[in-house]
């Protein structure tokens, strides 16, 4: 159990003497960052607010001062892995994932993948075993 003074310290909220975390819910900060709106830029959103006005939301912890919200590298909605983060095109496709220009991701329902399915076809079947036995051995 903490002390009053650690919590303040890590700026928590006291719950008061002999309490633990087994026995309070606590709820959890909203992130806050800055979130771009036709071509606009607002600091101090979080990403519901953004995404319910329609906007691009920068990431959280960022600011107006370091997010350009008049480029078209703005971020947009990427889904990975079943997830969706707003991020850079370049970014988004650097590790494989689906990118949606100019959405956001309350604006976005990402693809369920499968992780056997190695030919993409929804079915994980004999022809994706045989995938992963032809790439079997030593990787150049």
């Amino acid at each position: 159990m903490a002390t009053i003074s650690v919590c303040n310290g890590i700026d928590g909220q006291w719950q008061g003497a002999y309490t633990d975390c087994a026995t309070v819910n606590c709820v959890q900060p909203v992130e806050l960052g800055a979130c771009c709106i036709d071509g606009l830029c607002v600091d101090s959103l979080s990403l519901e607010v953004c995404d319910q006005n329609g906007g691009q939301w920068q990431g959280a912890s960022l600011t107006c001062a370091t997010s350009d919200c008049s480029t078209t590298d703005a971020r947009s909605a990427c889904c990975i892995n079943d997830g969706c983060l707003m991020e850079l095109e370049s970014d988004c496709l650097s590790v494989d994932g689906d990118y949606y220009q100019g959405a956001s991701c309350g604006t976005v329902t990402c693809p369920t993948r499968c992780l056997g399915d190695l030919d993409g076809d929804g079915i994980v079947k004999v022809a994706d075993l045989l995938i992963l036995l032809a790439a079997w051995g030593i990787c150049p």
